[in-house]
């Protein structure tokens, strides 16, 4: 299966990048994801997945919405809300595309003893690297604050209302 599994992957990609529009004009639709997953946690194994999915309702200013799970073995976190994001230098003839973003949504924080819902503000800059028009790398620092206690870096230090991270993940502009 894993000698299918890539020219699959890899024929994906290549039908992808046939048909699509321009990379961030209006009208192009964007879907983003990233996917951290640590064995070695002395918490056991941390699985960070975040997806982003949006319409470019004017060239370079996507509107859209995101998920996200953080999951070990003492802490699970749900998140999901809007998202919108800018494209600050686009060039079409450079491969970087810089931009900034911004979130609004819920989180909720499962741990042993309760759960804590809270709403969340969010912050984020970064830029795509096009691969081709319709595959890019994209590298973020995000920043989110929540209403009440829903962050940790670590299984036992305290709740925090905030939260800074480094993704890396895929985009696809279709």
């Amino acid at each position: 299966m894993k000698s299918a599994t890539s020219p699959l992957l890899l024929a994906l990609c290549l039908l992808a990048s046939a048909a699509t529009a321009a990379r961030t004009d209006e009208g192009t639709w964007s879907l983003a994801g990233s996917l951290m997953v640590d064995t070695a946690s002395y918490v056991g194994t941390d699985i960070d997945l975040d997806l982003y999915a949006g319409q470019y309702v004017q060239t370079g200013f996507l509107l859209g919405g995101y998920a996200g799970v953080w999951d070990n073995d003492l802490i699970t976190i749900l998140e999901g809300g809007a998202t919108g994001k800018y494209h600050v230098l686009d060039s079409l003839a450079s491969p970087f595309s810089p931009f900034i973003g911004a979130d609004i949504g819920i989180v909720n924080c499962s741990t042993e003893p309760d759960d804590v819902f809270a709403l969340v503000l969010g912050a984020r800059v970064g830029f795509d690297f096009f691969f081709t028009e319709a595959v890019a790398l994209e590298a973020s620092l995000d920043a989110h604050i929540a209403s009440d206690d829903v962050y940790t870096d670590d299984g036992d230090e305290p709740l925090t209302n905030n939260d800074i991270r480094l993704k890396v993940g895929l985009a696809l502009f279709f």
